[in-house]
């Protein structure tokens, strides 16, 4: 059986929309959303644990995205701490971008929620929930992020997932170092 080159390519052609079709059509069927939240046990007061989770420029000691990258430039934009307070990072590495972080919402000793915008790589909230625990404080970090309709997106999230797990892992062990860390 002899195939002429104009029906190879309309073969060709029907075979590649089939698997863009279904590219499509299975990452409409992923999740549309992410939620990670770790938390940990820290040996220092609420009071001490917000004023580091509160402040953006004190973040700077235990986020675990400014080791990524030594050569990381932020500004800060409005008061350092508190609701509207505002950062914006600029990185040439691929894995930290650039974007920006404000904080939306703080309650003093429990609660600091933050909106993250990763540029054209789309959007999420953060919030970190502080409680009372014994001698301590029980620290929960929560990330929250959707990706619509966009199945591009929804294939990305399944990396995404296992990142923040592991970055809010490496940032809450920061922050209980820095938090429990002696004052002079």
């Amino acid at each position: 059986m002899k195939i002429s080159r104009n029906g190879a390519l309309k073969k060709g052609g029907l075979a590649l929309c089939i698997l863009v079709g279904m590219f499509v059509v299975i990452g409409l069927e992923l999740p549309g959303s992410v939620h990670v939240e770790r938390e940990i046990i820290i040996v220092a007061s609420p009071e001490t644990v917000f004023r580091l989770a509160n402040n953006l420029e004190e973040s700077l000691k235990w986020s675990p995205w400014f080791d990524q990258d030594p050569g990381l430039e932020f500004s800060f934009e409005g008061s350092a701490s508190g609701k509207g307070a505002r950062m914006v990072w600029t990185s040439e590495k691929a894995e930290v971008g650039s974007g920006s972080q404000e904080i939306i919402e703080s309650r003093p000793g429990r609660k600091v929620k933050t909106n993250l915008d990763f540029g054209g790589r789309g959007r999420a909230v953060s919030t970190m929930t502080i409680a009372p625990y014994g001698n301590g404080t029980r620290v929960k970090w929560a990330f929250d992020t959707r990706f619509g309709n966009d199945p591009l997106k929804r294939y990305f999230g399944l990396f995404v997932e296992e990142r923040i797990e592991r970055e809010y892992k490496h940032g809450l062990t920061r922050l209980k170092l820095v938090a429990e860390r002696p004052t002079r």
